[in-house]
């Protein structure tokens, strides 16, 4: 890939709230309400972004969080391509 195109990310902030509405306090009741495994659930929720989500993936949250995807999605050119989690500061 040449050039610097950044990254596609999910906020974990707007994931919790979207989350928390829905009674779910914890990324392991996400995983299980979700079917989005207990890891992915949990890198988001706790450690950061996960970069470049699978489409599958943002879908399953959307489903259960009644929200769209616009919603959970953010982006930022500061991301190197490639790059599959970027950590909160």
């Amino acid at each position: 890939m040449k050039g610097h195109i950044g990254a596609v990310y999910i906020d974990p902030a707007a994931l919790i709230r979207a989350a928390e509405k829905q009674g779910i306090q914890n990324p392991k009741k996400l995983a299980d309400e979700t079917g989005v495994s207990y890891e992915t659930c949990y890198l988001i929720w706790k450690k950061g972004r996960i970069l470049n989500p699978k489409l599958e993936v943002v879908t399953r949250f959307c489903h259960v969080l009644l929200v769209k995807p616009a919603a959970l999605l953010a982006y930022s050119k500061e991301v190197e391509y490639g790059q599959t989690l970027l950590a909160e500061e």
